[in-house]
């Protein structure tokens, strides 16, 4: 079959996203996202015109700063004929489930919401925060700017999607290594600013540079940006409150890094039998004496074995540190 034109200015977003959807916006903080996000809940809906628009995610405290016609919704939910955004879904579709109940049904929320004739737009950083089956179900995933090693951390089912969003982007961006006395120490990039008005879309009935430029929704402000940003301070605020392990990663980051390393130990030797006889030591994961000193007075590791030259030590509840460690990366993300 040939392949015929079409001018771009026949396609806008309601030709590449045909109704009803799920569409996955990933791109760097700052990227416009969030922006993008509201902007087609505003287009789908037309202002509640035409089917009405929720969000979900939207901090309490500033919902006033929202027009009349979108409804926050404090659960997930997906009203009948209806649009909805889901902003920061990490924290509601994470990829590992053990976090809370409710991720186990959300894939089934999903493939329902289709037959309830439901726009689902889902708003994260990276693809691999999420569950790959959310992933699979998407019917486009949209980029905004990416991260400079984006590709290298996403799933590797949309890892060479993001790799031509990142190609797509190239003429937006300016990338140079950085030099030392004649070594390559770093890679540094400037992005034009015109690069935060383009979308790279990899969707079922196109694959490309979204056409024009992409404008802010009209009720957009200073303040629906910062809202964010606020709500992200206090939920960081409100963990560190309830777990001693999360306020010492989330205030100490080099703390987090070292738990992991400690988690990855603990199970190697575990499975080689050494764990609870002889442990590991703080070389081991490169913490210091005091670092060490103080995961103890915490209750995160204990001593298994002690001698004149050497100490062992095991983690004293494995499951409750790597979800320490799922919570806090998510909080930084």
């Amino acid at each position: 079959m040939p392949v015929r034109e079409i001018d771009a200015n026949e396609i806008d977003w309601f030709d590449i996203l045909p109704e009803p959807f799920v569409v996955l916006i990933l791109g760097m903080r700052g990227a416009g996202k969030t922006a993008l996000g509201h902007l087609l809940l505003e287009l789908f809906s037309d202002q509640g015109c035409r089917k009405p628009a929720y969000i979900i995610g939207f901090p309490p405290h500033k919902r006033h700063l929202l027009p009349p016609w979108i409804t926050p919704l404090d659960e997930l939910y997906f009203p009948d004929n209806s649009v909805v955004l889901l902003h920061e879904a990490h924290f509601y579709l994470h990829a590992r489930r053990s976090m809370a109940e409710q991720n186990i049904e959300i894939d089934k929320l999903i493939t329902v919401s289709r037959h309830k004739n439901v726009d689902i737009i889902v708003e994260t950083q990276q693809s691999f925060r999420l569950d790959r089956n959310i992933v699979a179900e998407v019917d486009a995933i949209i980029f905004r700017v990416l991260e400079l090693m984006q590709e290298k951390f996403e799933r590797p089912e949309v890892r060479w999607i993001t790799e031509m969003a990142k190609k797509a982007f190239e003429p937006y961006i300016e990338e140079y290594v950085v030099k030392q006395d004649g070594k390559v120490i770093g890679r540094y990039r400037r992005i034009k600013p015109e690069a935060l008005k383009r979308a790279f879309v990899y969707g079922k009935n196109y694959v490309g540079m979204y056409p024009h430029d992409i404008p802010l929704p009209s009720y957009w402000n200073d303040e629906i940006s910062r809202a964010y940003g606020e709500l992200r301070e206090d939920r960081v605020e409100r963990a560190k409150q309830e777990d001693p392990i999360l306020r010492l990663v989330l205030e100490d980051p080099r703390y987090l890094d070292l738990l992991e390393v400690a988690v990855r130990t603990d199970i190697k030797k575990e499975k080689e039998g050494w764990l609870d006889s002889i442990g590991w030591e703080a070389y081991e994961i490169g913490a210091t004496g005091p670092e060490m000193q103080k995961l103890r007075r915490l209750g995160v590791v204990k001593v298994v074995y002690k001698s004149n030259k050497h100490t062992g030590y095991k983690l004293v509840d494995r499951e409750r540190v790597k979800q320490a460690i799922e919570v806090a990366k998510k909080l930084l993300s």
